[in-house]
């Protein structure tokens, strides 16, 4: 303690600024914890609310689009549904770092709401051109995944019916056989390499 006393009495100036610093860098520390703490608060919450949109968005085109398609009169709220739906799954398409699992909402959700749009074989909202886009734009966010995750059967599987569906547009909107061939070639590739 003497030795203690005597080094702090002859440097008072230097073991001040030393308990300074030593008192501002544990307050910063302190403060970067508490706002660690706030953001992975945030980020829970975040991806809670991400999860419930995810959900609703598949509860509505997949569950109630589909009990409305077989009352009559309900274009109009099938078309916003499908609006919606299509606004919803742009703004996930956005994010060229998303992971795995929205990357495959994005393709399913964009193949869905292209059939709903014009789409064979079924009651559809008779925008071929706009069915085509999102047919496309499900095929690129299926294939990015596939590229990325190889081994993610459900991706081969909903990119190999995308292909199909595709297939069948060329053959019975645009009479086109060799873009109903290539589609078809891509799809049998895709399913003998997964």
């Amino acid at each position: 303690m003497y030795r203690l006393r005597k080094y702090i009495g002859r440097r008072r100036l230097v073991v001040s600024f030393g308990t300074l610093a030593m008192i501002g860098l544990l307050s910063a520390l302190v403060l970067t914890l508490v706002q660690y703490q706030r953001a992975e608060t945030a980020l829970f919450h975040a991806n809670a609310r991400f999860e419930d949109a995810r959900e609703l968005s598949q509860s509505v085109v997949f569950d109630v689009y589909d009990s409305i398609d077989e009352i009559s009169g309900t274009l109009e709220a099938r078309t916003k549904i499908a609006e919606l739906v299509s606004d919803y799954t742009d703004n996930l398409a956005g994010d060229p770092n998303a992971p795995d699992d929205v990357l495959f909402d994005v393709g399913v959700l964009k193949m869905r709401v292209g059939e709903l749009y014009g789409g064979i074989g079924l009651a559809n909202l008779g925008d071929i051109r706009r069915g085509r886009r999102l047919l496309a734009q499900g095929d690129e966010a299926l294939s990015a995944l596939v590229e990325r995750s190889p081994d993610n059967l459900d991706g081969v599987a909903e990119l190999a019916m995308v292909k199909r569906v595709r297939t069948m547009q060329a053959l019975n909107y645009d009479f086109d056989t060799s873009a109903a061939r290539e589609f078809n070639a891509e799809a049998e590739e895709i399913i003998q390499e997964g």
